[in-house]
């Protein structure tokens, strides 16, 4: 099975939210696989976290979500210095409400991500809701811009390659996606397209054997999209 760890622990956390699952919203490079569905895709990167974002709107509702994961398990550790960092069965999971000030995520796109989630099945059969691709690779250009924009070392921008590199008909996608998002899509891909040594970057996030094919595929997406009307 293609990512097996990631997709495991995906598992472990979706079964140990038990009533909870439905309220969150599984986001970041640990889901990234689901978002495959090339046969001829790499394999992503492992990661060591669960991300997560949930609608909590008042500190006494994140304080009735605080003792409910305590319940199912999910703890706080000494050695985690992120307030919304949990521990479950020695998986970590960054649980982020939407509203609640200096806890709450600070990308713009996980809010009108969540309002646009999709369900999605594991392969254990357990279903989670999960940001639609766009939307992911919204959340996920902010935060390449956020955390730096190094095309070689980003672990953001290798999974928007990935996600690239990995999902069938993601022009078309971009095109049907909301207009304000396919509009800062459009915008920010045509920036990165601009960016000396971008091809380059590319082939660096593919499999070194066929790296020059696939990200030629990748930028043609790319250009495709970008050159395409609003």
């Amino acid at each position: 099975m293609r990512d097996a760890v990631n997709i495991q622990a995906v598992q472990l956390v979706a079964a140990g939210l038990q009533d909870l699952r439905d309220q969150v919203v599984f986001v970041g490079g640990a889901v990234v696989s689901l978002y495959a569905n090339d046969p001829g895709a790499d394999v992503p990167r492992p990661t060591s976290d669960i991300d997560l974002v949930m609608v909590v709107s008042s500190y006494a509702e994140y304080e009735r979500l605080e003792e409910r994961l305590r319940q199912l398990g999910f703890h706080h550790s000494p050695e985690d210095q992120i307030i919304c960092r949990y521990r479950y069965h020695g998986v970590m999971v960054d649980i982020m409400p939407t509203d609640v000030p200096a806890i709450g995520p600070t990308n713009k796109w996980y809010i009108p991500g969540m309002a646009n989630a999709v369900d999605h099945s594991l392969p254990d059969g357990s279903m989670i809701k999960l940001l639609t691709a766009p939307y992911f690779l919204a959340t996920k250009l902010e935060a390449f811009k956020s955390r730096g924009d190094d095309m070689r070392t980003s672990k953001d921008f290798e999974d928007i390659v990935f996600v690239l590199d990995s999902r069938l008909r993601m022009v078309d996608e971009l095109r049907e996606a909301p207009s304000e998002l396919s509009d800062y899509l459009r915008r920010e891909f045509g920036e990165l397209l601009l960016r000396k040594g971008f091809e380059e970057a590319v082939a660096g996030h593919l499999d070194q054997r066929i790296a020059s094919e696939r990200a030629t595929m990748v930028l043609g997406t790319l250009h495709g999209f970008a050159m395409s009307k609003p």
